[in-house]
């Protein structure tokens, strides 16, 4: 026993002089010493451990992982029978797959060894170094990042608790290039987080946040583009508020936390961003004040597969958030509280046979302005069959536009079908007459208009727009080479109950009406508002609609009181 005690003491020697045999003065020092300043120092915030975590995870065990968390961030008393953490450390020799429990607890261990030198051998205390050690550079090199950067995070915790250690200097210098690296290998120039990590982003939010206020003042300021990259990171973590304070595209079991965010943007130089969270944060400040001349154009980075539609700051702004990976793809819709939900791939059939995709999602067209954000997206499926996706937000209206597009080398009975999730608490309230769908939380809270089908239902039983609990399906169905499938949203609960209707427009060409698979053209109504759609399918002509001339593939416009059209967005592709 003592000779494991030895070759520990040994591998963990210290700058200070202490000799194997010198466990007394060890703990005399670690008892005494001033410096580091604990987490809940660092971070001013309470139980930094916790952050970001699942319900699910803090409860498999809340009375431990509680504990734990306050010695790791320096504000309890160490207790005798908190030696018995060491014993729930896993044999790092196992090298078994690691759980975010396990890491929960390797990093809470590794914070607070230095106050548990007071009530555990030396033998214990070397060996349990020695596991969170072997636990984190085992985790660091696994193909999933995230657990890489929880892994790395206990590397620089133990070099933040103990500089006294002669392989301090090396495992400081090692994590902090790890984790400049990271920022730069998950993160694109705009701060964007690749979207495969979206559902856990509070916690990547958290184990860089901690990391970033346990590292010396100085390490990102040699380079500014991380700097900057790590701001613009904390920007997306903004955007992607819902009124709550949960976020959005990620697990719904993730709670909010205050202190989090609070202790994120203590990092960052950028005054927006604090005018920013003094609007969005639940809790962060009474006396919110608007975020004047910040821009609230929407973003979208292919790169990372993120993109973010909004209309303003405010908590309750309706926003739209999208995450691609491959060819997965997830839309969510908030105002305040999450609406709707699109995940997966949409149900497309060519005579019968239901295609798969072919490749993954790629950018098609985008444009922000202070009117209108836009996103196109388009995927190959199998027998050559193209989808297109757009997605778009009118700021000014709060209405929103997802619409899919089916393309075929020749005419074809083409069948669609998407699902759409409600979010938590939300219902549906389904007209008995009209093929729409409002959405309610007690009272009603938006509208959904399936502008590809007739606005009155009919007896055809392969075009639906059919609400149950839970979700939406929308069904559509044509013999052609082009399906277009267009769902609007109004996230404005007022505007919402008011009359509305929707029509087909004629497009013509040379003075002759074209069909379907050439152009379509639609008028939206609600209230004293109308809009315009237009969407081309075959090759760009001069065509009219609705008295407007138009040359390029989509072209969006408000109708006026004197009945001209406002031209909202215009493409050519």
């Amino acid at each position: 026993m003592a000779t494991v005690a030895k070759r520990h003491l040994i591998e963990w020697s210290t700058l200070n002089g202490f000799r194997v045999g010198d466990w007394e003065a060890w703990v005399s020092h670690c008892k005494k010493r001033q410096k580091p300043a604990s987490l809940e120092e660092v971070c001013s915030g309470s139980r930094p451990l916790l952050w970001g975590l699942p319900n699910s995870i803090i409860a498999e065990n809340k009375k431990t992982f509680r504990r734990l968390a306050d010695l790791h961030a320096g504000t309890a008393t160490v207790r005798v029978q908190d030696a018995d953490f060491f014993q729930q450390l896993p044999d790092a020799s196992r090298r078994a797959e690691p759980t975010l429990s396990t890491l929960l607890l390797a990093n809470g261990v590794a914070g607070a060894l230095p106050a548990l030198t007071a009530v555990v051998s030396e033998e214990a205390w070397c060996h349990a170094l020695n596991t969170v050690y072997q636990i984190a550079l085992d985790v660091v090199g696994n193909s999933d990042r995230l657990w890489g950067q929880l892994g790395n995070e206990i590397l620089i915790s133990i070099a933040y608790q103990f500089p006294e250690l002669e392989l301090a200097q090396d495992v400081w210098e090692t994590s902090i290039e790890y984790w400049a690296t990271s920022l730069q290998e998950m993160l694109d120039s705009d701060g964007a987080v690749q979207a495969a990590y979206c559902d856990m982003l509070p916690l990547l939010l958290a184990t860089w946040t901690r990391v970033h206020l346990m590292s010396p003042k100085t390490t990102l300021d040699a380079e500014m583009e991380l700097v900057q990259i790590w701001e613009w990171f904390l920007r997306y973590n903004l955007r992607l508020l819902r009124g709550d304070g949960t976020s959005m595209l990620t697990q719904t079991e993730i709670p909010y936390c205050l202190d989090l965010y609070q202790a994120a943007l203590s990092t960052s130089t950028d005054k927006e961003d604090r005018a920013i969270a003094r609007q969005v944060l639940p809790g962060g400040n009474p006396k919110k004040k608007k975020a004047k001349c910040i821009s609230t154009e929407g973003v979208f980075s292919e790169w990372a597969g993120l993109g973010v539609l909004q209309q303003d700051w405010s908590p309750r702004s309706p926003r739209l958030a999208v995450a691609v990976l491959g060819e997965s793809m997830k839309i969510e819709i908030c105002r305040g509280i999450e609406l709707i939900k699109l995940e997966g791939f949409p149900d497309v059939s060519i005579n019968g046979k239901r295609l798969q995709p072919c490749g993954a999602w790629e950018e098609a067209a985008t444009h922000f302005d202070e009117d209108i954000d836009y996103i196109e997206l388009e995927i190959l499926l199998s027998d050559q069959v193209r989808v297109q996706r757009q997605i778009m937000l009118l700021h000014d209206d709060e209405v929103i536009m997802i619409a899919d597009s089916i393309f075929v080398d020749s005419k074809e009975r083409v069948d669609y079908q998407n699902q759409i999730q409600l979010g938590p608490g939300v219902s549906c309230l389904q007209e008995t007459e009209n093929n729409e769908i409002y959405l309610q939380q007690k009272k009603i809270c938006a509208l959904l208009l399936p502008l590809g089908l007739s606005e009155w239902k009919s007896q055809r039983s392969d075009d639906g727009f059919l609400a149950s609990e839970g979700s939406i399906k929308l069904c559509q169905s044509v013999f052609g080479k082009t399906l277009y499938a267009p769902l609007i949203i109004n996230v404005n609960p007022k505007e919402s109950v008011k009359p509305r209707t929707w029509r087909r427009l004629t497009v013509a060409e040379k003075l002759e009406i074209v069909g379907h698979d050439v152009a379509r053209s639609f008028r939206v109504r609600m209230g004293d508002r109308q809009w315009i759609l237009y969407k081309s399918f075959a090759a760009p002509g001069n065509r009219t609609f609705f008295g407007q001339n138009m040359n390029g593939d989509f072209f969006v416009g408000r109708v006026e009181e004197d009945g001209k059209v406002e031209e909202l967005l215009s493409l050519e592709l």
